[in-house]
């Protein structure tokens, strides 16, 4: 389902100012009144200044600020391990590379929400 560009652009109406709200200010606050709506979405802080730097990927931000499911080839700085990762079913990719699956992928940040996971076990 793609969603038209009217869509988008209804949301910058005056009438929706109420929807949005400073991250920095309210979303800690709302998170534990629990006044969250069933859907949120955390948008980053894209220019930065000096007493609140930006959080987003772009340089010069620092990266580990960012969490979200896509690597986005940015460099760590752990190696991915390639010695001994054995190819799960024997697939070979077409020549001229003939690539064996038989590396790690990138390492994945993520953030777990969930009320089965127990309160003060994560980092916020």
């Amino acid at each position: 389902m793609s969603l038209s560009w009217s869509w988008y652009r209804n949301l910058r109406k005056l009438k929706y100012i109420d929807n949005f709200h400073q991250f920095d200010l309210h979303f800690k606050r709302h998170c534990k009144e629990g006044k969250l709506p069933n859907y949120v979405v955390v948008e980053q802080r894209y220019f930065g200044i000096k007493a609140i730097p930006g959080n987003d990927d772009h340089p010069s931000h620092d990266v580990s600020d960012v969490v979200y499911d896509e690597h986005g080839g940015f460099y760590d700085h752990v190696p991915t391990p390639h010695v001994g990762i054995p190819n799960p079913d024997g697939l070979v990719g077409p020549p001229p590379y003939n690539f064996q699956f038989d590396r790690l992928g990138v390492r994945v940040p993520a953030i777990l929400v969930s009320p089965w996971i127990e309160r003060g076990t994560g980092k916020y």
